[in-house]
Formats: structure tokens, sequence, C-alpha cells
């Protein structure tokens, strides 16, 4: 796995009609099934490591064609909140242990309509439209036994509305 992130993957998509469906990227991610992962037990570290792989991965397949800077602006100050795989609107999670899981955003409340994204058309991509990708690793076998994408409208039908948001000030 490279070091570095592709920059590609830091410009939104051209059109948000242009970003891939969850279906797509579950179907895209399959293959990422049974490969070894090795936890560091940092989760910065680990975190940024699954990031890179789900990434790469996607380069393996045809991406939305970025949006040149000059035809849109970022809104929350400094760029926090914005998901990581900004091109494929994507955020990128690990679970590695029980049947719960404590889903930590920071930055932004996933099911609000908080503009993200602002393109010069009028059109946005707000906190509720990021797909969220969870890579399940077996901690006894350091490989990802499972891949799972989910959207904010899914997670609080399935599980409940989502805590207090985190902001960090």
């Amino acid at each position: 796995m490279s070091k570095e992130m592709n920059p590609i993957f830091g410009f939104p998509p051209i059109h948000k009609a242009h970003l891939t469906p969850p279906d797509n990227i579950a179907a895209r991610l399959q293959s990422l099934i049974g490969t070894p992962f090795k936890l560091t037990g940092k989760t910065r570290t680990d975190g940024s490591n699954v990031r890179k792989l789900v990434a790469q991965t996607f380069t393996g397949f045809s991406l939305p064609e970025p949006c040149p800077q000059s035809s849109y602006s970022i809104m929350p100050p400094k760029g926090k909140g914005l998901p990581r795989i900004l091109l494929e609107y994507v955020d990128t999670y690990i679970v590695t242990t029980g049947n719960t899981y404590n889903l930590q955003v920071w930055n932004r409340n996933p099911a609000s309509g908080s503009i993200q994204v602002e393109y010069n058309s009028g059109e946005t991509l707000s906190s509720k439209d990021v797909r969220f990708v969870f890579l399940r690793v077996d901690s006894q076998t350091q490989t990802i036994s499972s891949i799972l994408v989910l959207t904010p409208d899914y997670i609080e039908s399935k599980f409940g509305r989502f805590g207090k948001p985190t902001i960090k000030h």
C-alpha cells in the first residue's frame, strides 16, 4: 500500500449525481474481504491505513470526474468534518470487536442537511449525503471479514438517531 492517498480523492465529484451508488461501492470493495489487515493498535494509524486501502481499491474502477477547484466551495471552517475520500463522498471506519459499535463522527451531525460542499451552480453535498464504509477486521486473524456501506438515513432508521454531535472547538 502506498504511503500517500492519491490527491484526486481530495476533490468532490463534478456533480452529486456522479457519485457511485452505495451498492456499487460495496461490490467494488467486496474483493477486500479475506484480505490481511495488520492492526497496529494505534487508532489513527489504522484508520489512515484503511482509508488508503479503500481509496486504492477505488482506483481500480472508474471514478467520478473531479470538480475543478474554482467550481465549488468547502463550507466548514478549515474543512473540518469533510469525508476524507471526498471524490466518492465516503468516510471509512474499522470495527474490531463485539456486537455493538459506538459510531463517533467528529465535526458534523451525520443526519443533518448541513452543507459541506457548495458548487457554483447552487448544488450541494451535505452531511446526510456521506456514505459510511465499515470494514470489520478480525483481530485474531488480522483479516477483513466483512464490509458494510451505509447511509446516515439507513443508520438512523435501523439503529436510532445519532447522539449529540461531537464538535471539537
